[in-house]
């Protein structure tokens, strides 16, 4: 499940499923090639990282992140990850 919140800011709805996908495409891909996008470094805008591990009813759950920041009015995406190639 990819889950993206934009709000206020003019964005298509079409451009907002398109990231949606290419983003579900990021998930997909080997874990090789999304480690090293992997930080813990929360000062980092872009990074991959693993949020909170939480319970219930006695099930572990925890949740893989993508945080991507977009510059403006730059749009530089060169720290962004590089597959897959549509996310730049």
């Amino acid at each position: 499940m990819v889950a993206l919140q934009v709000v206020n800011h003019g964005v298509p709805e079409q451009v907002l499923r398109d990231m949606e996908a290419v983003c579900h495409e990021f998930f997909q891909l080997p874990a090789a090639d999304k480690a090293e996008f992997y930080s813990e470094d929360k000062s980092k805008p872009n990074r991959l990282f693993s949020g909170t591990n939480y319970e219930t009813l006695g099930e572990r759950y925890w949740r893989d992140c993508l945080r991507l920041v977009y510059p403006l009015p730059s749009g530089d995406t060169k720290d962004w990850p590089h597959k897959p190639q549509r996310l730049r």
